[in-house]
């Protein structure tokens, strides 16, 4: 008897083990798709408002300055879209969810249902107005209306007639007043859907989360475990039939934007319901630009130009992140690569003394992670070599300040005055200044013009002659009684012109 009290015990261990596996199997499954719908929904709900600035973006005639791919472990997952005018964007490829695992062989169980992913679009009403559409519908308000994509202007008001003339004789009486025209009609906000999981199922709000509209189940259920075998006829029982295979979790889904293409003129969107939005390309990295610019060659899809200096350098056309002259294209902290949201001490990446003493076609040049390995932050010596050089004059370029530096041989290039950024829009502009990938001990070489400084408000208008300067790590900088050593941070955010590696 106790020998067998042992048999039962070791069984229901090993049960229980078995169990107990697979429970956490199940929940570790469920954890790893919880964890990537709320991912898919964060980027839904990016996508969402970067679908809204391009329509935005389409209506006022505002054009795209630069595509810079997102990789994530080597492969493109979106892009960053900057612009003329309008903030960038970030639009994201979705991903598909995968498939449930399958029980033991016999008898199929049933399916489960797939899950859903709502689809978000935009289409153009007869009224020339785009609104939002949901999975190829009109996406209606509680009345019924349709949810316009942008603001739509107000209709003017209407003028009052004018008062009657007072009568002639004695003292002719005064004229009757005009009525009041009457105020124009209230043009209807732009409305920017939310979504968000709940409890397994997706919510849409379009009142800035005020209420929820469920859509339907995010996940798709299990299929159910297959019927066992009956048992055997005259004496023995038969085996049972194995559990059958349990039905596929439905799919995650796909993302809001299909595909981003482009070609010479114009940047094609392509939304997930087949509508495709096309928005045109700013007027500026081409092989002649206007005014004089004109481009001597192309090294991995971006100009260059001859000036004829010393040592032979080819300067860009335009800064990283734009592909006009006159764009200010990204900002970037001394050795990152990537732009963000704020260019503060605390959000600094790295470590600044660590670093090597130049960036210069390294893992921590912003022009070679972002354009290729032909292109580089330019030096120190070629910063000073064009301001040595060149012949600089303070002028215009499609209604943007800036300089217009010319070789000997006539070429010239434009670099805006952009200034220098510790958000992601810059934040002083009208006077230049642009990183160099040089640095000495705690200092950090750019090229930089200014009339004066000032500590709590922006330099005066831009008429100096260039200089080459340090970013510096003391809270005011190391200056000399001219401020010709003088500069911001380095983890401040700053633009970069790219020279072409030779």
């Amino acid at each position: 008897m106790k020998k067998i009290h042992l048999l039962l015990l070791g069984l229901t261990i090993c049960l229980f083990s078995a169990c107990h596996n697979e429970l956490w199997e199940a929940i570790d499954g469920l954890d790893s798709r919880v964890t990537k719908l709320e991912e898919l929904c964060k980027e839904m709900n990016t996508n969402i408002t970067s679908l809204q600035t391009i329509v935005s973006v389409l209506q006022s005639n505002d054009f795209i300055t630069g595509i810079v791919e997102i990789k994530k472990n080597g492969e493109v997952i979106g892009y960053t879209i900057t612009f003329g005018k309008h903030d960038p964007i970030t639009i994201y490829h979705g991903q598909n969810g995968k498939d449930g695992q399958s029980g033991q062989d016999g008898q199929n169980g049933a399916d489960g249902k797939d899950g859903i992913t709502p689809v978000i679009g935009v289409a153009q009403d007869t009224d020339g107005v785009y609104y939002w559409t949901l999975n190829g519908e009109w996406l209606l308000d509680d009345n019924g209306n349709k949810l316009p994509v942008s603001g739509k202007d107000g209709q003017n008001g209407t003028n009052g007639s004018n008062g009657q003339d007072g009568a002639d004789g004695k003292d002719g009486q005064d004229g009757i007043d005009g009525k009041d025209g009457q105020d124009g009609v209230d043009g209807k906000d732009g409305v920017t859907p939310q979504l968000k999981i709940e409890d397994g199922y997706w919510y849409i709000s379009y009142d800035n989360g005020a209420t929820w509209t469920q859509l339907g189940k995010a996940t798709g259920a299990d299929g159910k475990d297959g019927v066992d075998g009956e048992d055997g006829q005259d004496g023995s029982k038969g085996d049972k039939g194995d559990k059958g295979d349990k039905g596929d979790k439905g799919d995650i889904g796909d993302s809001i934007f299909q595909s981003v293409t482009e070609d010479d003129d114009y940047v094609y969107f392509t939304l997930s319901d087949g509508t495709i939005i096309k928005v045109s390309k700013g007027s500026g990295n081409q092989s002649s630009m206007g005014d004089g610019y004109v481009t001597s060659g192309m090294a991995d899809g971006y100009y260059y130009v001859d000036l004829d200096l010393p040592s032979g350098t080819k300067w860009a056309t335009c800064n990283v992140g734009s592909n006009r002259p006159e764009g200010p294209g990204y900002f970037f902290a001394w050795g990152e690569t990537a732009r963000k949201e704020l260019y503060e001490e605390s959000s600094y990446s790295l470590t600044i003394g660590a670093l090597p003493d130049t960036i210069y076609h390294t893992e921590y040049d912003a022009a070679t992670i972002n354009w290729s390995t032909k292109w580089a932050t330019p030096t120190k010596k070629q910063w000073e070599e064009l301001v040595a050089w060149g012949n600089w004059n303070y002028t215009t370029f499609n209604d943007v300040n800036g300089w217009k530096v010319s070789g000997s041989n006539g070429n010239a290039i434009f670099l805006p005055a952009v200034g220098w950024s510790k958000y992601s829009s810059r934040d002083w502009t009208g006077y230049l200044q642009y990183s160099s990938s040089v640095r000495q001990g705690t200092t950090v070489y750019c090229l930089y013009n200014y009339k004066s400084y000032y500590k709590d408000t922006p330099p005066a208008p831009v008429n100096a002659d260039p200089k080459i300067g340090l970013f510096t790590t003391s809270q005011y900088g190391s200056y000399g009684s001219d401020y010709s050593t003088y500069i911001f941070e380095y983890y401040y955010g700053y633009p970069i012109r790219p020279v072409l590696v030779e």
